[in-house]
């Protein structure tokens, strides 16, 4: 099993708010769930997803503009493109979830599915 802080992959991540900002969280791969936290936080529980009940697609998408800016506070400050994962554990529900960079979302997929039993790294 993958220890995300043994490998040193970088464990920040971003859900989008309904204004449309971003807010960071913390990902993490425990023995049989993905469980998101948000740091410094103790308003919001940490999101779990079973390992066995989700589906995981990596995606890329264009920013809406030439950029998108957010403030403060655990915040994105500028990127062109959105890196996204979506996390989905039911036909009617799914969590999209973005990162900085394309080699951050690669290694964050691979890592998922690697748990999952899917993907091995001995195979590439």
């Amino acid at each position: 099993m993958a220890n995300n802080i043994d490998n040193h992959i970088d464990n920040v991540c971003y859900f989008m708010t309904k204004s449309g900002g971003f807010k960071s969280y913390e990902i993490c791969i425990r023995a049989d769930a993905i469980v998101f936290s948000r740091p410094h936080s103790s308003k919001q529980q940490a999101l779990t997803y079973a390992l066995d009940a989700v589906h995981c697609v990596r995606r890329r998408l264009p920013s809406p503009q030439s950029q998108k800016q957010a403030t403060k506070g655990g915040k994105l400050d500028t990127f062109k493109d959105l890196y996204c994962i979506n996390i989905v554990s039911s036909h009617t529900e799914q969590r999209s979830v973005f990162f900085k960079s394309e080699e951050c979302v690669k290694r964050w997929y691979e890592e998922i599915l690697t748990a999952q039993g899917f993907y091995s790294r001995l195979i590439d």
